[in-house]
Order: structure tokens, then sequence, then C-alpha cells
């Protein structure tokens, strides 16, 4: 998937609402989802997803009235909580609705590729080699 997918301002106002939804933190040393590769990643990796997205964002800027990127922090909550109020139907529609991290979870826990942890026993490595 190319920049094409997003207008440039749909890519802004995505960034935009990437970094409100996981803000870079400081404390763990780690970007928001409004970091450039990070960006680049989503943009190309929409696939079948693109159309919803390019809809949700499309509402976006309808509820902001303007790029939501050029909006002051009170005014992008102020448009959040408005999408919020309308149940975000737009973004629904995408494959964003489950949590990516659970479905991955579950995944990677039905093929047994995930450490197991107990306090008290030592770490399985999905080889099943110990960890001592």
């Amino acid at each position: 998937m190319s920049d094409q997918t997003l207008s440039p301002a749909q890519r802004d106002d995505l960034r935009a609402l990437a970094g409100m939804i996981i803000p870079a933190s400081a404390e763990f040393d780690v970007p928001g989802a409004d970091d450039p590769k990070i960006q680049a990643d989503i943009v190309a990796t929409l696939g079948r997803d693109a159309e919803p997205v390019r809809a949700a964002l499309d509402l976006v800027a309808r509820l902001a009235a303007a790029p939501l990127a050029a909006l002051d922090e009170a005014r992008r909550e102020a448009v959040a909580e408005a999408l919020r109020a309308t149940g975000g139907a737009a973004f629904g529609e995408t494959s964003m609705r489950s949590s990516p991290a659970a479905s991955a979870r579950r995944n990677a826990s039905s093929r047994g590729s995930t450490p197991r942890l107990a306090p008290s026993s030592p770490m399985t490595r999905s080889s099943g080699a110990r960890i001592a």
C-alpha cells in the first residue's frame, strides 16, 4: 500500500488520532503511534481496511470542521468525544474492532509459542527448553 492510499490531510489526521490513542512514553522510552516509522507501517498495512479507514477519517474531518492535526489538544479531545457520541460507526467497520494484541496472544497461545511463567516455576521457552 502506498502513501496514495490516504490523502495528505487524511494521513495527518490519522497521525494525530494515533498519537492521541497511543502517546509516546518518556517513562518507558517508547514512541507514540504518531511516530513517522509507525505511521508508515500503519499506512502500508491498511489493505482491505483502506476504504473504511478513509470513511472514518472523513467523519473525523466533518466533526472537526477543520484538519484534526491543525487543532489544539482541547479541540482534538472535543472531536474525539463527538466521535464517541456517534458510536464511531465508520471505525467499527475496520478490523481494528477487535483488539490486535488480544488476538495475537490468543493465536500465539493456541500454538504454544508464548513463554509461560508461574511465579514459583522456571520459564519455559516456546521450544520447550527450560530456563533456570
